[in-house]
């Protein structure tokens, strides 16, 4: 059920409106010639003018009149230039030298090297030579006789040789004859070998 609410009756107020009462605003008719008139102003566009003129007034506003006069020189001599296309090539990558890690001249040597020298020439030490012995090592193998007097010379190695050639060897012993000369300072790491396989390590 829906509330009515009784609104209290208020005294001495008219419903009507007052005698003298006008709307202050003009008739129709005359009413959309002034809404017309408001948005003519809006709508209203000013001289026409084309897009050269347009340009020609900003480059008024830039370079100036005396610049002006000279554009259309500097437009008669560019149209007699010809147009040239150049076609865009692609780069070719850079071969970066790789030889230059290595030692050309030590490699060449080591190369033609006629025979193997033995372990005596080697400079290796006695108790070295004396287990060297005592495993049934007699000669070097060429890998061997190449590899360790580059080792015991201080230089890096990068050798590649048949399985079974004794690399092995060629790469420890020059570590082992490093390692019985001990230094009187304090005890460091001096060797850290590294291999790819558990049985090299085994080897090792």
């Amino acid at each position: 059920m829906g509330l009515e609410v009784k609104k209290k009756r208020q005294k001495g107020i008219n419903k009507d409106f007052a005698d003298g009462f006008v709307f202050d605003c003009v008739s129709g008719e005359d009413k959309e010639v002034d809404i017309l008139k408001s948005l003519q102003s809006y709508v209203k566009k000013g001289t026409s003018s084309t897009l050269e003129e347009k340009i020609e007034r900003e480059r008024a506003k830039l370079f100036g009149s005396e610049s002006l006069e000279k554009i259309p020189e500097l437009v008669q001599e560019m149209e007699n230039i010809s147009d040239n296309i150049r076609v865009k090539q692609r780069r070719k990558k850079r071969c970066y030298a790789t030889d230059s890690f290595f030692d050309d001249v030590t490699s060449s040597k080591a190369l033609n090297a006629e025979t193997a020298i033995g372990f005596d020439k080697m400079n290796l030490s006695r108790a070295l030579l004396k287990a060297i012995t005592a495993c049934g090592f007699a000669e070097p193998t060429r890998i061997q006789s190449t590899c360790i007097p580059l080792a015991l010379a201080g230089r890096d190695l990068c050798a590649c040789s048949a399985t079974g050639t004794g690399k092995t060897v060629a790469f420890m012993l020059p570590v082992l004859e490093r390692l019985l000369y001990r230094s009187q300072q304090k005890s460091v790491t001096r060797v850290i070998v590294l291999t790819p396989t558990r049985e090299l390590a085994i080897q090792v």
